[in-house]
């Protein structure tokens, strides 16, 4: 689906770029349930032309966060710490893949 310009849904992502997102995607569902409103992958990733080196811009908007940007990437750890595997066996395959994630709340987005 398209709608001005932007993607809803990961099938637009080249593999391996789409299941990893896909699995991400998931692991924040189960943790963070219905305070995750958004997940919009950016940069090379999205527009596909990501090289093997490259990380995977995300913007991440939830309802609620932690005021400091350190327990935000400690919340963020914790989900990319359950597709670790996943990770490392990209890593194997020559992917040198790592998420870039900026984590805001849906009234910090509205200011950007």
């Amino acid at each position: 689906m398209e709608l001005k310009g932007f993607r809803i849904g990961v099938e637009h992502l080249a593999e391996p770029y789409r299941s990893l997102v896909a699995k991400l995607l998931d692991s924040m569902l189960r943790e963070w349930g219905e305070n995750l409103v958004s997940l919009v992958v950016f940069g090379s990733v999205a527009r596909g032309d990501a090289r093997r080196d490259s990380d995977i811009d995300l913007l991440i908007v939830c309802r609620e966060l932690p005021r400091s940007r350190l327990a935000r990437q400690v919340m963020f750890e914790k989900v990319e710490g359950m597709i670790s595997s996943d990770v490392e066996d990209l890593w194997r395959r020559g992917y040198l893949v790592d998420f870039s994630p900026i984590l805001l709340t849906v009234e910090e987005a509205r200011k950007h």
